[in-house]
């Protein structure tokens, strides 16, 4: 553990402010909320006056949150931090199509009291993603001026908490930390392994430490996601192959049947439902869909299903090196006819390779049995197939 010098500053008082969420970075009139946020919410500068006048009252200094929304089930994040927080805090949303820097630039700009800063995004070693900017060891050196500028709103003994997967992990990420306390003047914590919750497998404890930390880490209890990179966004689909870029990272699936008939067929762009096969906080996010032909002939009534079309195969690559990828699956099952059913088998095929599952069923094997006279029934793998790699760089 490191400590750093850091220039001094003077000691404004300040007071404890009223709680409150700010939606988007801009702190002029006029605010805008960003899609899919609720309209009740409420969208406010964070320095009025009423806020300023609690603030001497109590003598405590501010807490600023940064919440990136391309974070999966942000939304649930942001109402589990406020139900279990016994201390107040503003929320500074981050638009995931804007310059994240520039979105924290103006956030701080008219700030000089900020006991601590908390930032929520997907991480990696020695990375961080703040809206549409990947924050890493060449950005803080082009950005190192806007950065410097971040410590002119912070108090002489603020801290700087960040929340995201292995940001300081190794000796990138331990550099990566030490370097934003050098330039902020701040005091940091991040962590050195998986970050979230506890069900998948991650922790809410910032491991790493450069200079004294005197703030308390954000209470999250309920929230079910982790925060490492996750391709939940739009994919681009050419014939039997379709491809996702997250945070530099291209994820390419390709849908490949064994042998006629079998085929995939209907590949298209569609939704994580609502079911238990998958993490909670993806629901609802962009996914990619297929139907796999896997019978081609009718059985009859209380008949098993036959296999006569085989089997094929789904082919998962990255642009560079990831560990433990996370797959989704949701809807892994079968139909005959209309009448939904489960039926599948997923075997892994590359060598050295396990899965290991993180929630949802226990299983993925299904019998298929036609539960209807079969006339022309026919039966139909319906996979809606991963969508959520929560990936990040080796």
């Amino acid at each position: 553990m490191n400590q750093t010098a850091r220039r001094p500053r003077l000691r404004p008082l300040v007071e404890e402010l009223e709680a409150r969420v700010l939606y988007s970075a801009d702190l002029a009139p006029g605010l805008t909320a960003l899609p899919g946020i609720d309209a009740g919410a409420e969208v406010r500068a964070l320095d009025d006056a009423s806020s300023a006048s609690s603030d001497r009252q109590t003598g405590a200094a501010a807490e600023l949150v940064f919440i990136d929304a391309d974070v999966a089930g942000w939304e649930d994040l942001l109402a589990d931090i406020q139900a279990n927080s016994t201390r107040r805090l503003d929320v500074v949303v981050l638009d995931p199509a804007r310059d994240g820097i520039e979105q924290i630039d103006a956030a701080l700009a008219t700030r000089h009291d900020l006991g601590a800063l908390h930032v929520i995004t997907h991480g990696a070693p020695g990375t961080l993603q703040l809206g549409a900017t990947r924050l890493d060891a060449a950005a803080l050196a082009e950005r190192a001026d806007s950065l410097r500028t971040w410590g002119d709103a912070l108090t002489a003994e603020a801290d700087m908490l960040i929340y995201g997967c292995d940001v300081a992990a190794g000796l990138e990420g331990q550099a990566f930390v030490d370097a934003l306390g050098r330039l902020t003047g701040a005091d940091v914590a991040a962590s050195t392994g998986k970050t979230g919750s506890t069900q998948l497998g991650g922790d809410w404890v910032l491991e790493s430490t450069v200079g004294p930390i005197e703030a308390a880490t954000l209470d999250i209890v309920d929230w079910q996601g982790i925060l490492a990179y996750s391709s939940t966004g739009t994919w681009n689909i050419v014939g039997n192959t379709a491809t996702n870029t997250t945070a530099g990272i291209t994820t390419t699936i390709t849908l490949t049947a064994d042998s006629a008939p079998a085929a995939f067929q209907n590949i298209a762009n569609n939704t994580l439902g609502g079911i238990a096969a998958f993490t909670p906080a993806v629901q609802g996010n962009a996914s990619l869909a297929t139907d796999f032909l896997w019978d081609a002939s009718p059985e009859f009534s209380g008949s098993e299903a036959s296999v006569d079309a085989q089997s094929g195969t789904i082919t998962i690559s990255f642009s560079q090196a990831v560990t433990n990828p996370i797959l989704q699956c949701d809807r892994l099952g079968g139909r005959a006819g209309t009448t939904p059913t489960n039926s599948s088998i997923l075997t892994l095929l590359t060598p050295g390779i396990t899965l290991h599952r993180l929630s949802g069923y226990a299983a993925f094997l299904r019998e298929l049995w036609q539960p209807a006279p079969s006339s022309t029934a026919r039966s139909i793998n319906r996979p809606i197939l991963l969508t959520s790699f929560q990936a990040k760089p080796a």
